[in-house]
């Protein structure tokens, strides 16, 4: 293969990460702008979380594919910072054409590029302090941080405290679950109306009574409706006392069912959605009303599942094992404003590690938003409590490493001085953007920030603020480490898979 044809694929993947790059970098920091986006069914969307805006790009380049998987792993493993490694790794991409320039092979840069991976870590676990997790409010401060960057941040300070209860609540030692704390989006009212609850939501409204103390529920997941035959039958009646008899069969059969479930005790029942037929028929319903019990139904699988969790219930499959033993009771049920709430102790939702929230907001946009902002800020907490370390923010741990990688560079012998300098460059683009996005001038930004830390001031940039350079700790910006250390491995590693192709194969 000609050495022309390996330099025009890579510069070609380098090209694809540079257009992803000129996309996404808008979006980074306190003062990015939001993305419109529109999807295939015609939704729109608006919101500048990385990982949602790579996710619903039609990426049609490999390399550019490679990207969007890189911000998804970034949101599994940290939850944060998804714009920050996609405009890491296509930066680190984008210095490498100057070093294929100068006759070096892409093997050596890999090579170089996984030293100066290693040295930025050991940096990144200097620059850390480790905290208490006991501390609320430094964990509401963390959260406020995450919050600060999204459309929701003027309403950070109400948010914050509730993001952190919720992540305490449902922690194991060494990591949480988010899946334990559900999101119930509702239409209607402001950021400021979501609420925390133990228990469980529902956005829709019972059939029957609309509020209960203390009432008896039951988890369903059979039919309440006369029984059909597996296969389709036709039933030929030339009378119509026949009519009438199999009309009072099926009164009969109903109120069976419903009696039997009122003998168990159950004042709520939860039924089960069903694909093939009614979960509930309009006569067992009436039964039911007449029983003074109300139903919710059309109950999803997966909330089903999360129903039982949180409640501490059982399932039931048929209506013969439907007994008192399998019921639980809950503090009450009510309806408010559209919502049902179903609320358990403070005992319960501790032990079962669950509880709820209810996202408000006055249109769909906001709603989806609000939620991906809340997921982002559980997350950064998530980080926490998997290694309990703080970084500073405002783009002071990414000067500070350039400048050292600067300085590890001159240890270096051969090109690898030329590929770890190029590394340490790639960094500087995330402080030149923040300060790019907040209207200041990069370039002055960029100076100052090298000549503090060259003097051992290991400040950073506030653009929340009025873009002053300060001490980011004692303004209250830190970060999980988590966050920095799963950004600079996945872009590293990224970057150097992309270094190492030298062919595109089209497959059968």
């Amino acid at each position: 293969m000609s050495s022309e044809k390996q330099q025009d694929v890579r510069t070609s993947n380098i090209l694809a990460a540079k257009g992803i790059l000129d996309l996404i970098r808008t979006s980074l920091g306190p003062r990015g702008l939001d993305k419109m986006l529109k999807t295939p069914r015609g939704d729109v969307l608006i919101t500048n979380d990385g990982a949602t805006i790579m996710k619903q790009l039609e990426a049609r380049h490999p390399a550019a594919r490679m990207l969007v998987e890189l911000s998804q792993a970034q949101d599994i493993e940290a939850g944060d910072g998804t714009t920050s490694v996609v405009v890491l790794a296509s930066q680190m991409l984008s210095n490498c054409l100057n070093l294929f320039k100068l006759g070096i092979h892409p093997t050596a840069v890999s090579k170089a590029f996984q030293t100066a991976s290693n040295e930025a870590m050991r940096i990144l676990d200097s620059l850390s302090t480790t905290i208490d997790l006991n501390d609320i409010a430094l964990l509401e401060k963390i959260s406020s941080t995450t919050l600060s960057s999204k459309v929701v941040a003027h309403h950070s300070d109400f948010l914050s405290p509730l993001v952190v209860k919720a992540v305490l609540q449902a922690k194991d030692a060494t990591n949480v679950d988010l899946k334990r704390v559900r999101m119930v989006k509702k239409l209607g009212g402001t950021l400021e109306d979501c609420r925390l609850i133990n228990g469980i939501a529902f956005n829709k409204r019972p059939e029957g009574l609309s509020f209960m103390k203390n009432p008896k529920v039951g988890l369903i997941q059979f039919c309440l409706s006369p029984p059909k035959t597996d296969m389709d039958a036709n039933i030929v009646v030339s009378d119509d006392k026949e009519i009438n008899r199999l009309l009072e069969q099926e009164r009969k059969i109903t109120l069976k069912m419903c009696k039997k479930v009122a003998k168990s005790g159950a004042n709520l029942i939860l039924i089960q959605k069903q694909t093939m037929k009614p979960a509930l028929s309009e006569m067992a319903l009436f039964y039911l009303q007449k029983l003074k019990i109300a139903v919710i139904q059309d109950v999803d699988r997966d909330e089903m599942e999360y129903v039982a969790a949180a409640l501490d219930a059982t399932i039931v499959a048929t209506l013969d094992e439907f007994t008192e033993e399998k019921m639980t009771t809950i503090e009450e049920m009510k309806v408010d404003d559209g919502v049902t709430y179903l609320l358990t102790s403070e005992e319960k939702a501790k032990q079962t590690k669950t509880c709820c929230f209810v996202v408000r907001g006055a249109n769909k946009l906001i709603v989806d938003e609000a939620e991906r902002s809340i997921h982002d800020a559980m997350c950064s907490i998530r980080s926490l409590i998997k290694i309990p370390k703080l970084v500073p923010g405002g783009a002071s741990i990414e000067v500070e490493i350039a400048q050292q990688l600067y300085k590890f560079a001159q240890t270096q012998l051969n090109a690898d001085q030329y590929c770890i300098k190029a590394y340490a460059d790639a960094f500087e683009i995330i402080p030149l953007t923040l300060a790019e996005n907040a209207g200041l001038n990069p370039i002055q930004i960029v100076t100052s920030l090298r000549q503090l830390h060259s003097e051992g001031k290991k400040w950073g940039l506030n653009v929340t603020g009025r873009g002053e350079i300060m001490d980011m700790v004692a303004a209250g910006v830190v970060q999980p480490i988590l966050v920095s250390k799963s950004m600079i491995q996945l872009a590293t590693e990224t970057a150097r898979m992309l270094l190492k192709i030298d062919d595109i194969v089209i497959g059968r």
